[in-house]
């Protein structure tokens, strides 16, 4: 077994997420897609999370009081070993939180409860050597953010969160060298994704994103009906315009199913509604409700600008050319740089923390 510290979080350019915590409303998050879960490693678990930056905006601000941020596993996660994934169920999900004083702008960590481990102990007959061990999650569990005000505060007087960036310790076994991951994400989970054959477990098609375990190169079929595809390996990366595609999986790979670029819906929303008003919108499409969510998308399109990469990169989960790949920059985004050193950018990318080559990556910033 080994331990590696891997990120995850959000920051200003994922407004909408931290608007929605900074409003009360949990989040749910997958740790796949956050990049916590690494396709070359297997019985993967999560011994401890750190908050490890939280900033609020510029602006008006609370003079006392505190922000209480709370993070959770699922009761129900998921053993890879082998081929196979197993569920894996907890009846006592842990809980970390951290308190933020908004006084002197300090940080503090609570201490996770341990009364979970009561009746293990007793039966270990405390042996520190092994109770944590058994007591740590599965890090493929479904994680839950909250973020609360004490005392309460109404919504629009509290500070506007602007980032929140944690890290995971998790501890994994090595995967067997002779597999290979298939990762497949984006696709719509009302769309069948054909997989053919079916992987070493016998699992093939799927809905929504699915995970499928390989023999090394093996030979793959996938199918979504009107998509095009992103696909991105641990050395190379490519776009393929077509709903059907072969993959040869000398490497893990993920696979990105895209039904339209982003670029390109922004370029047809500004197109068709671009300086006009909620009337003439309304007037257009012909009802106030659809009205509101063109004006919605029309305030979050993004459009790529000159001189920024115009291809997909890979986020890699540490600094290094032979680190795993744990997410996609797609072409045309403009990520939020949190440092760079040594010919590497750390960013931070819709949840998922990670670091991409400064020479593939020359004109963001």
């Amino acid at each position: 077994m080994k331990s590696s510290q891997l990120e995850f979080g959000f920051t200003s350019d994922d407004a909408e997420v931290l608007e929605k915590l900074r409003g009360g409303r949990g989040l749910s998050l997958d740790p796949l897609v956050c990049g916590l879960i690494l396709p070359a490693n297997e019985r993967a678990k999560a011994l401890g999370f750190e908050c490890k930056k939280l900033e609020f905006q510029d602006g008006p601000t609370l003079g006392s009081g505190n922000a209480i941020i709370s993070l959770r596993t699922g009761g129900d996660g998921t053993i890879r070993r082998g081929e196979h994934l197993y569920a894996v169920r907890s009846d006592a999900p842990r809980v970390w939180s951290w308190t933020y004083h908004f006084s002197d702008k300090s940080l503090q960590a609570s201490v996770p409860s341990l009364s979970s481990l009561d009746l293990l102990n007793m039966l270990l007959d405390d042996k520190d050597d092994i109770k944590q061990k058994l007591a740590a999650p599965p890090a493929w569990s479904e994680l839950t953010l909250d973020v609360e005000f004490s005392p309460q505060v109404a919504v629009e007087l509290r500070p506007k969160l602007k980032t929140l960036v944690f890290s995971c310790q998790v501890e994994a076994a090595p995967a067997p060298g002779s597999q290979k991951v298939l990762d497949v994400r984006g696709a719509s989970a009302s769309q069948r994704v054909s997989i053919d054959p079916a992987d070493l477990a016998g699992r093939s098609y799927g809905f929504g994103d699915v995970y499928r375990i390989y023999s090394n190169a093996a030979a793959v079929k996938l199918e979504a009906p009107g998509a095009r595809w992103e696909i991105v390996s641990s050395e190379s990366s490519r776009k393929e315009e077509k709903a059907a595609i072969d993959l040869k999986l000398d490497s893990n790979t993920l696979a990105y199913c895209r039904y339209q670029s982003d670029h390109k819906a922004s370029f047809a929303l500004l197109e068709h509604f671009g300086g006009k008003d909620a009337e003439e919108i309304e007037r257009i499409v012909g009802s106030k409700e659809m009205a509101a969510q063109v004006q919605e998308l029309l305030a979050t399109a993004k459009l790529p600008r000159a001189g920024h990469s115009q291809q997909a990169l890979p986020i890699r989960a540490g600094a290094a050319a032979d680190q795993p790949v744990v997410g996609l920059l797609p072409e045309g985004t403009i990520p939020m740089v949190l440092e760079e050193k040594d010919g590497w950018k750390k960013v931070a990318f819709q949840g998922v923390v990670g670091y991409v080559a400064v020479a593939a990556s020359a004109g963001a910033s």
